[in-house]
């Protein structure tokens, strides 16, 4: 999902389910409900038309598997901001939290599968 939406937006989202025995997904959203019935491993798309709370529920007999997820307003979403220094040897550095890599390539892959992973924030 991502993680900000705009009113109005038509976002075709998906879900990845896997269930062992026939059970019905429910996608609900502030727009409308999906249900289906599932079976196996596969993908369900929906539309998230705005803002707002998204319920993912996969119900096989009594048994229920829950996930909720919010995505936010445009301008009200969490923002890190990060600053990266490089520095000379015995240099030190503080900070509320300090992440130290060993190699400027292990940098460029994490942010490289940050951006991959996580596009839209």
């Amino acid at each position: 999902l991502p993680a900000i939406a705009s009113e109005g937006d038509e976002i075709q989202a998906t879900v990845d389910y896997f269930t062992p025995e026939r059970a019905e997904l429910t996608v609900a959203t502030s727009h409308g409900e999906k249900r289906v019935t599932v079976n196996g491993a596969g993908r369900e798309s929906f539309f998230l038309r705005g803002p707002g709370r998204v319920e993912l529920l996969l119900k096989q007999g009594e048994e229920l598997d829950m996930s909720v997820r919010h995505v936010a307003p445009p301008g009200v979403q969490t923002v890190t901001a990060s600053q990266l220094r490089i520095l000379d040897q015995g240099e030190t550095a503080a900070g509320k939290k300090v992440v130290v890599y060993a190699s400027v390539g292990q940098v460029l892959k994490e942010t490289i599968t940050a951006l991959t992973d996580y596009p839209f924030g």
